[in-house]
């Protein structure tokens, strides 16, 4: 319905009069003066006979996952509401959780809304309310899927000969990323230092935890040989190792072992007669060097074998040798 309305300014001189009463009332029609402008006004009553039972174009969207990780956050925008006639609206956005019940969200009043960071799944929506309409309109929900962000796992180190084991634990399910990018629950490394790994469930990753490896050390060896300068002499093994610190360790070879080997700057010596030995090694810490490893020392050349002369004489005879001078 359209009214309109009209403003005059009247100089009433004679305020009393009848006639000018008369005249005010005509122009007064139930709270409406018409005079020289005019626009569209509606009623509260007018506004309320058309609330519809529900709005169009009363919808909210996000542009972001709604499956993420706690304390990430997440926008909504919002579309414009109308009616007809058209009125002044507001906004109220509420949330509620898995069993809770729609909670007005203090100041989130208007068109769009930024949550805070979220802790468990919630659900959202906006209401919108035009003046003169009793009735609240509820725009579609969003559920937003909130996955525990797990913690740091454990890490367990086992350092043996030339490598570390490193293995992790955590929850059921999880994926392990170490900082080698390997991926698994154990990871074997040769070289000493600080590792880290990170564990992800659900698409939500833990922050790192770190250990430190300390493969032993494997020691080496080598040898050279000096043979003995005489028959039945003793000879020498020259001994150079890495890996060895300074101290007294035993050299095994096939069938024996020298003992009490004094090392000092990784070399030692070994005095021993002529023979053969074979996988010579030795051990530091329980990491022992690989064998393989095979010496031998020969006693000096034997002289030739002399030559003998015998002359028989009556009653005895006479045997001269003869050989190398020197001999």
């Amino acid at each position: 319905m359209k009214t309109k309305f009209t403003f005059l300014i009247i100089l009433l001189l004679l305020s009393n009069s009848p006639n000018i009463l008369s005249a005010r009332n005509a122009l007064t029609d139930n709270n409406r003066i018409s005079v020289e402008h005019s626009e569209e006004y509606h009623t509260p009553a007018e506004i309320a006979a058309e609330c519809p039972d529900e709005v169009l174009n009363n919808t909210i969207s996000t542009t972001n996952a709604t499956v993420m990780c706690a304390g990430q956050i997440i926008s909504f925008t919002g579309t414009i509401p109308a009616i007809t006639p058209s009125t002044d609206s507001t906004f109220q956005w509420q949330s509620k959780t898995v069993s809770g019940s729609w909670q007005n969200i203090s100041g989130a009043t208007e068109i769009n809304y930024t949550t805070e960071s979220l802790s468990e799944t919630m659900s959202f929506r906006r209401l919108v309310e035009f003046v003169g309409c009793a009735s609240e309109y509820a725009s579609n929900e969003i559920l937003i899927t909130v996955n525990t962000v797990p913690s740091a796992p454990m890490i367990s180190v086992a350092d043996s000969c030339g490598e570390s084991v490193l293995t992790a634990s955590g929850e059921s399910g999880a994926t392990f990323t170490w900082s080698t990018t390997e991926t698994g629950e154990s990871i074997n490394v040769a070289t000493a230092g600080i590792y880290t790994v990170t564990q992800t469930v659900n698409g939500c990753t833990s922050d790192a935890a770190s250990a430190t490896a300390a493969p032993k050390s494997i020691p080496t060896l080598a040898v050279t040989s000096t043979n003995p300068t005489e028959c039945q002499g003793m000879g020498s093994l020259e001994f150079t190792f890495t890996n060895v610190p300074d101290g007294t360790y035993a050299i095994s070879y096939d069938f024996s072992t020298f003992a009490d080997v004094e090392v000092a700057d990784n070399a030692a010596t070994v005095q021993t007669p002529a023979g053969t030995y074979n996988n010579l090694s030795i051990s530091v810490d329980g990491c022992a060097s690989a064998t393989g490893i095979n010496a031998s020392l020969s006693d000096p050349n034997p002289p030739n074998t002399p030559t003998i002369s015998v002359e028989n004489n009556c009653g005895e005879s006479v045997l001269t040798a003869s050989g190398e001078s020197g001999a």
